[in-house]
């Protein structure tokens, strides 16, 4: 973390990770062979992030990019019966930006955040409805999300508030060939 000024810092991070298959993900083998799926790798990824953090009187900013390269990306060989049996593809990368505002004044806080996020498949494998392309998006990961919250102190106890959530379309195969549409989401408390 860089102290730019009293209110601004600027940072960077860079970090490892890994996520174990689960039980069902590792639950059967390639082919219908009895037995859990012992040649199902962890995912492993490496992760940066730059960003700044800004706060004046009653407004606060972040805004950061991002980015995750990982390998052995667990997805799906074949799917039959009800039973999924599991693969490694080989590389994937998740980038984007994310920026968020936020403010309290007396009696009223508000909050904004954005973020745009494009994650692929960075090599072709052969998955469970055929050959997939470098290049073809991850599923269930919108390239879009905003989200906003308006908040009012009506007495020192009850608070009132209204709350909006936006996703873009998402893709829902690795295919590519199908998506879920996007959607809003209203929310009062």
């Amino acid at each position: 973390v860089w102290h730019a000024a009293d209110t601004v810092n600027v940072y960077a991070n860079l970090g490892t990770g890994f996520e174990t298959p689960t039980l069902a993900e590792s639950a059967y083998r390639p082919g219908g062979a009895p037995g859990p799926n012992f040649a199902l790798e962890p995912s492993k990824s490496t992760q940066g992030e730059i960003g700044v953090k800004v706060r004046s009187g009653a407004h606060n900013f972040d805004a950061a990019l991002f980015q995750a390269n990982s390998t052995n990306e667990i997805v799906a060989l074949q799917a039959s019966g009800g039973r999924t049996v599991f693969q490694n593809a080989d590389r994937t990368t998740r980038r984007g930006v994310e920026a968020s505002w936020s403010a309290c004044w007396p009696g009223l806080s508000t909050r904004v955040g954005y973020t745009f996020l494009d994650a692929r498949f960075n090599s072709p494998y052969l998955g469970a409805q055929g050959l997939v392309p470098a290049g073809n998006r991850l599923p269930g990961a919108p390239r879009h999300s905003l989200f906003g919250d308006v908040e009012s102190s009506l007495t020192e106890v009850v608070k009132a508030g209204l709350e909006i959530r936006l996703e873009s379309k998402t893709s829902v195969n690795d295919l590519n060939i199908d998506a879920a549409a996007g959607y809003a989401v209203f929310n009062t408390r």
